[in-house]
């Protein structure tokens, strides 16, 4: 099991969803339930249509 480095380098996300590390241009922000979160391109197609994302 990879482990998360407690301290994320620059222009470095952790996926809200997945909780995979990736690159800002592999992601976007998004409205889930009262906060704002960034997920990646899988999880955002994969979480589409749940109730907790806000349009």
């Amino acid at each position: 099991m990879n482990r998360t480095p407690s301290k994320l380098q620059k222009n470095q996300f952790k996926c809200f969803h997945c909780r995979k590390v990736f690159a800002q241009r592999d992601g976007n922000w998004f409205a889930w339930g009262m906060m704002q979160v960034h997920l990646c391109w899988n999880c955002d197609k994969a979480t589409a249509k749940r109730a907790e994302r806000a349009s």
